[in-house]
């Protein structure tokens, strides 16, 4: 045990992570700026992502004035609470129409997201499970990895919300491959899934969801129409050109669907061009290696385990919208962490950031050099 009593508690932040905090803030405060201009000063959008702001750091401070020992057990509770939301989303959630996804849960003038909080807490549970297994509990901590995983992709995939799904498979697969599970394992798992894609593909998947890839791998089927979006999504970066329009000059953002949620890259790359979107991009590898960092210097394997899934959590949501708005990647709905308008993604990133802090703050001793 790798413990400085003088880290504990409140004193903690004598040790306080202010790299990470800068690389947050400034994302965070990028994110509102071009929110503004995406949603043309509708004052609703930036007092609502404001709110969820100012709640996500109260509640990132908070949780990383506690010593993350603590999470081991309370992360059994968190986890049960969010299944329970995304049982309880299956039967009153509301849904969008252009997503498909009954994934919302209306609390008079905040629109609750299960699936966004069930990331958070696949980590928080499931880094537990990891640390036991690599001290030596063998293979029934195993059993118990896939259920904490199985059962709220399950539940997601019912809503059905496909790019979170995708998001918490990511984080799986690279807690297991950091944990050293058996390659057969994980080909064994790859094979699997392969093999069961054309059962998803027939009777699973909704047709817009199947229109949605089509169009990613021939963009040219229906640029009118399924297509549209990302073309106009394209179209709007392209003609940022080097250093943009300037802020709130854009003019193709209003034409982009979604362009304050999931596509509001595309208002960064107009608006700020290929220079500001490179700076964005920048601070995004900054945060990824600062967590990396983070993972291979914390005190234990829980600590390791905690940040190396939330920074796949970032990765994959990170890599997937700008992926998407660049037409690299087939369209999801997965926001840009920071960024995009939606109070739960908001709150859920700022906590997340505040495990990370918490780690951080308690370093003591490197993760790979123990192991």
């Amino acid at each position: 045990m790798y413990i400085v009593e003088k880290t504990r508690g409140v004193n903690a932040f004598k040790y306080f992570d202010y790299y990470l905090f800068i690389i947050v803030a400034a994302l965070t405060t990028v994110g509102l700026i071009v929110l503004r201009s995406a949603t043309e000063g509708d004052d609703s959008y930036m007092f609502k992502q404001i709110v969820a702001g100012v709640v996500g750091l109260v509640g990132s401070f908070i949780i990383a004035a506690i010593d993350y020992k603590s999470f081991r057990l309370l992360s059994h509770f968190v986890y049960l609470g969010v299944l329970g939301l995304l049982v309880l989303v299956l039967f009153i959630g509301e849904g969008k129409e252009e997503s498909g996804t009954q994934g919302w849960i209306n609390l008079g003038g905040f629109n609750l997201q299960p699936s966004e909080l069930s990331k958070l807490a696949f980590v928080l549970l499931a880094a537990f499970y990891f640390e036991r297994l690599l001290e030596g509990e063998g293979k029934f901590n195993r059993l118990i990895i896939l259920v904490v995983f199985a059962l709220p992709f399950g539940l997601v995939f019912l809503q059905p919300d496909w790019g979170t799904c995708m998001v918490i498979g990511v984080i799986f697969v690279v807690m297991i491959f950091i944990a050293g599970f058996p390659y057969k394992f994980i080909f064994i798992s790859l094979a699997a899934f392969i093999a069961s894609t054309p059962i998803i593909w027939n009777f699973f998947m909704d047709k817009f969801q199947k229109d949605r890839i089509l169009v990613f791998l021939n963009p040219e089927k229906d640029l009118t129409h399924k297509g549209w979006q990302v073309a106009e999504a394209k179209t709007a970066i392209g003609s940022g050109q080097m250093y943009g329009r300037g802020l709130f000059q854009g003019v193709q953002k209003a034409i982009v669907p979604a362009n304050h949620t999931d596509f509001i890259f595309s208002v960064l790359g107009e608006e700020l061009g290929f220079v500001g979107a490179a700076i964005v991009v920048l601070l995004f590898f900054l945060l990824i290696f600062r967590c990396i960092y983070i993972a291979r210097t914390s005190r234990d394997y829980y600590g390791s385990f905690l940040v190396i899934g939330l920074t796949a959590m970032y990765i994959s949501h990170i890599f997937e919208n700008i992926g998407m708005c660049i037409g690299l990647l087939p369209v999801t709905g997965i926001p840009l962490p920071f960024l995009s308008y939606g109070g739960t993604a908001m709150i859920t990133n700022l906590i997340a950031f505040g495990v990370i802090m918490n780690v951080s703050m308690r370093r003591q001793k490197s993760f790979f050099e123990e192991s």
